[in-house]
């Protein structure tokens, strides 16, 4: 039999793209370069909020502005709140030791639905970065202040407020991390604090905050090893508080105790510390360290998606020996994750 040949499908010689085309898709690559630092969500129209205007962070990480008019009493749980007064941009510090503004206006009024806070960030930051560790405004009062940075594996340096001043939509690298290295805290500290840094193994190292110590650094310093820490284990709190005030401590199966800072000696850079919580059993681990101030209350987040306020006050306030108290009643294989101060209100 003759072999007939498969008709081939005819396929048209690709004409020449049009100029118009060429400039269309130069436009979007020089818009994407312009969008890397542009904030990559806008759901509502920005817009100067009032002078007497709140902003408001979320235990879900999500922001928003209020008025006091309008702030309703159960405003939900709040871990940070601060009047805007006529600011333009707030400042957040990252996971990857940046610094980065946001700009007021981008941030939505609390009725049109709070955003996530990350959501606010350039993409270049979001994509470089996994958690927001710090926000708030640079104001006078905190100039006098220092931003302590410590690392996940225990580097540590005290950096002026004022460093801070004038940061740019592309950021500002605040702390040389190594590779495999990320910022675990960014909170405020001054001369005459006291420092604990606490792990997951229970131990707690306390440290007077002092220029002979934690010397005042640079920017582009890499920081100083503050703690060794084992196989296996993790760092669970970083708080700075004047040294009458105590600490409070939680287990991720529930237990806790308050403990005043006073009753741990004070290390040296490189110390092991002190064991400060002992556990039930070998499953469990010191999950959050939080400053136990009076009258507040704290919210515990738990791996089941949980969300468990908890009044400091009805800790027992106890010594380093033993495992604390039963705090909340958890179901099975559920543990505590994450502990937030929640804002006054």
């Amino acid at each position: 039999t003759p072999h007939t040949p498969h008709p081939t499908p005819h396929t048209p010689h690709p004409t020449p793209p049009l100029k118009s085309e060429v400039k269309k898709q130069e436009n979007k690559v020089k818009k994407k370069s312009e969008s890397e630092n542009a904030p990559s969500l806008s759901l509502f129209t920005p817009q100067e909020p009032p002078e007497n205007a709140i902003l408001l962070l979320d235990a879900e990480d999500k922001i928003s502005w209020t008025t006091p008019e309008e702030r309703a009493p159960d405003q939900g749980l709040i871990i940070y709140q601060q009047a805007i007064e006529k600011r333009e941009n707030f400042l957040v510090i990252l996971d990857n030791a940046k610094a980065y503004p946001i700009a007021i206006r981008e941030v939505p009024p609390k009725d049109n639905q709070p955003v996530l806070i990350d959501r606010l960030l350039t993409k270049t930051a979001q994509k470089e970065s996994e958690a927001v560790l710090n926000q708030f405004f640079l104001t006078e009062p905190q100039k006098n202040q220092e931003l302590l940075l410590l690392s996940q594996q225990g580097r540590i340096k005290r950096l002026p407020i004022n460093e801070l001043e004038g940061v740019g939509s592309r950021g500002l690298s605040l702390m040389k991390l190594k590779e495999d290295d990320r910022l675990y805290g960014a909170i405020f500290t001054h001369e005459g604090l006291d420092l604990a840094i606490a792990t997951s193994s229970g131990r707690v190292l306390r440290y007077p905050v002092r220029e002979e110590l934690l010397p005042i650094m640079g920017k582009s310093a890499q920081g100083l090893a503050i703690l060794r820490l084992r196989y296996g284990e993790h760092l669970a709190g970083c708080v700075s508080l004047p040294h009458r005030e105590n600490l409070l401590l939680i287990s991720g199966l529930g237990y806790g105790k308050r403990l005043a800072i006073e009753n741990l000696r004070l290390s040296q850079l490189g110390d092991l510390g002190s064991p400060a919580l002992q556990f039930v059993n070998k499953q469990d681990s010191l999950a959050a360290m939080v400053a136990a101030r009076a009258g507040s209350i704290v919210l515990l987040s738990t791996n089941q998606e949980r969300k468990l306020p908890l009044e400091v006050e009805t800790v027992t306030v106890t010594g380093k020996d033993g495992t604390g108290s039963q705090l909340v009643k958890l179901n099975p294989a559920e543990k505590i994750i994450k502990a937030q101060l929640l804002h006054h209100l």
